[in-house]
């Protein structure tokens, strides 16, 4: 049997962006600049920079695709 992903366009970021470490701190107003958008079905996180050394971050966008509200998160990990 064959799977499909169905993908709907995204029309616009629902929420700000945060990001905090993997211990629940946040750190969005020192690793985030600018901010997310959408643009059809890519949804775009704003640039992260700053981020220190063996430290886990967790990126949360929320997103609107096809009148329904999503939310990804994304772990990013620093390594030396």
């Amino acid at each position: 049997m064959c799977q499909r992903e169905i993908v709907q366009s995204a029309t616009a970021v629902a929420n700000a962006t945060t990001m905090r470490l993997a211990d629940g701190m946040g750190v969005s107003a020192t690793v985030l600049t600018g901010s997310a958008s959408a643009t059809g079905d890519v949804v775009t996180p704003p640039v992260l920079s700053g981020l220190t050394a063996d430290h886990i971050y967790r990126l949360v966008i929320q997103f609107t695709a096809g009148g329904n509200t999503f939310q990804a998160v994304v772990e990013v990990a620093r390594e030396e």
